[in-house]
């Protein structure tokens, strides 16, 4: 039985991690046609030699317009800069989204522009991804079972919003409409925060005291807890740049379990100490727990 995915057109504008991921399994799935935009001709031969896409195009132009759906796979500034230069091109009756993690300003800022255009646009974020990047990080498996948040508003046409929706589930994630306000709060204390967090301690451990011995004695712990230091500079200064406000917030809520812990260090309070770790413990078990369950993996 034909599905959304494969009846229809589909355009990925950047072909990064994100980008390319979703190439990859819209092919898998037997998608009409797989198109990419892509700054570098370089990039587009060789996403064709290895079967990501169809073809492509560094002139939006030749694509946009004979497309079906566009997921513009695209940093964040780079997403509104991109709509506001090629809204001629965007199809008539088209369906646009994105991939980026803070959506207020996007919805704000490409919504009006596509809707005025008559192309509707509703906003995407899958929790997906690594601190990795660039096309050779593709993986067909990158969404499946993955959340990704829809963020429609309450003007969009319902047949859009399912529409988005089936063809996230079709590639195997797991679609959640949330308000874009909503969102970026929420991404800022769960996303956000934990690159800035990352990069203080990276900073604090290997780059101040007794650097040597810090080295030597960083292992498995600070591997995992560090790992995301390592993401793309210039994509997470953009993040929080749209995500400030949301990201302040929760800069203030870590800021007070950090002094609330060293309170109890400076009294000696044993049994805060241990309450405080305790209460972090049984917070995180009964997540993953859910987490584990959702994503069909062991707890």
């Amino acid at each position: 039985m034909p599905s959304i995915v494969n009846t229809s057109r589909v355009a990925i504008v950047g072909l990064g991690q994100l980008g390319t991921s979703l190439a990859l399994r819209l092919k898998e799935l037997g998608a009409r046609e797989v198109l990419a935009v892509s700054r570098r001709d370089d990039s587009l031969r060789t996403a064709v030699e290895r079967g990501v896409i169809d073809a492509g195009s560094t002139e939006a132009a030749d694509i946009l317009p004979v497309v079906d759906v566009v997921f513009l796979c695209l940093p964040l500034t780079a997403t509104l800069s991109f709509v506001q230069e090629q809204l001629p091109h965007f199809r008539f009756g088209g369906l646009v989204t994105d991939v980026g993690s803070v959506k207020g300003a996007i919805v704000r800022g490409v919504r009006p522009l596509l809707q005025q255009h008559g192309t509707w646009f509703v906003g995407s974020h899958p929790m997906a991804g690594s601190e990795k990047s660039g096309m050779e990080c593709g993986r067909a498996d990158l969404y499946q079972n993955a959340v990704v948040f829809l963020t429609p508003t309450p003007e969009d046409e319902p047949d859009a919003i399912e529409l988005l929706a089936t063809f996230w589930r079709e590639i195997g994630a797991m679609p959640i409409e949330l308000d874009a306000d909503r969102h970026d709060l929420a991404c800022a204390h769960s996303s956000h925060l934990a690159h800035l967090v990352a990069a203080a301690l990276v900073r604090a451990v290997l780059g101040q005291g007794d650097v040597t011995a810090n080295q030597q004695a960083c292992a498995g712990g600070f591997r995992d807890v560090s790992r995301i230091a390592a993401s793309n500079t210039d994509m997470w200064t953009d993040i929080c740049r749209h995500n400030r406000p949301a990201l302040q917030q929760a800069l203030a809520a870590f800021q007070q379990e950090l002094t609330a812990a060293g309170q109890a260090l400076d009294a000696q309070d044993w049994p805060a100490v241990a309450a405080f770790l305790a209460s972090a413990k049984a917070q995180r078990d009964d997540w993953f727990t859910g987490y584990a369950k959702a994503r069909g993996t062991p707890a």
